[in-house]
C-alpha cells in the first residue's frame, strides 16, 4: 500500500452558526404540542368562559326565497 502524506488538516474549521432559542418560542413550541394532542369534552350547564371551544353550525334559507340555502360548521376558540 502507498503511503499518503496529509497535511493541514488539523487547523481546519468549520463555522457553525449560533442558534439562539426564546423562551417564548419554547413556550410558543409547547403550546403547540399540546393544542395538537388536546381532547376535547363537551360541557353542558354553564355559558361559555375564556379557554373553551365553541362548535357552531347554521343552517338557513333566503329570506326572498331566491338563491341558495346556506350551510357553516365552525369551530371557535
Amino acid at each position: 500500500m502507498p503511503e499518503i502524506k496529509v497535511e493541514g488538516y488539523k487547523e481546519l474549521r468549520a463555522e457553525k452558526p449560533e442558534i439562539v432559542v426564546t423562551d417564548e418560542e419554547v413556550e410558543q413550541s409547547l403550546t403547540n404540542v399540546r393544542e395538537q394532542h388536546a381532547t376535547y369534552s363537551a360541557v353542558e350547564g354553564r355559558a361559555l368562559a375564556d379557554g373553551d371551544y365553541a362548535q357552531v353550525s347554521l343552517d338557513g334559507q333566503p329570506k326572498d326565497g331566491d338563491g341558495k340555502p346556506v350551510h357553516s360548521g365552525r369551530n371557535h376558540g
